[in-house]
């Protein structure tokens, strides 16, 4: 069943987005803000496609300037104050596309089983990052665009279990 998201800010307050297996979702300009242990969830099976917006449509949906060149690229922003949540997770065999941020400061990002996600420049800040299972992920960045964001809160550490 195909569902497309319209371009504009979303957020979840205390729920969560799940993908259930029988869907493809798309959405171009998307933004989705959790709030109150909020989660995403895609589950196995299902087709995803999300673009984070642009600084020019964020300004047009009334985000003051300087705010909107922050938050330009931002695909999921889990608030600050949120509890954050054990939720979020891509499961095998999603297809998923994903371009823009992904920041989860207070919450883990697991992908597990046969997910496959693709991007352009993905960057993912999350409190953790769990890959388990034969989980594919490539991301690649245009000719001509430079991923120059970074971000960090301490020492990186990669840990691979066999």
């Amino acid at each position: 069943m195909p569902h497309r998201f319209s371009p504009g800010i979303y957020v979840i307050d205390g729920g969560g987005l799940d993908i259930d297996g029988r869907y493809q979702v798309t959405g171009a300009g998307v933004m989705f803000v959790l709030k109150n242990g909020a989660y995403l969830k895609i589950n196995g099976g299902s087709n995803v496609s999300l673009t984070a917006p642009t600084a020019a449509q964020l300004q047009s949906w009334g985000v003051s300037s300087s705010q909107a060149a922050l938050l330009s690229g931002m695909l999921v922003f889990e608030d600050r104050n949120s509890p954050g949540s054990n939720k979020t997770r891509i499961n095998g065999n999603a297809s998923t596309v994903l371009n823009g941020v992904v920041y989860f400061p207070a919450s883990a990002v697991n992908f597990a089983g046969t997910a496959t996600v693709t991007s352009q420049c993905l960057m993912i800040a999350a409190k953790n990052i769990i890959i388990e299972g034969t989980a594919d992920m490539s991301t690649f960045c245009p000719a001509g665009v430079n991923p120059d964001d970074f971000i960090s809160n301490g020492t990186p550490e990669v840990k691979l279990v066999a």
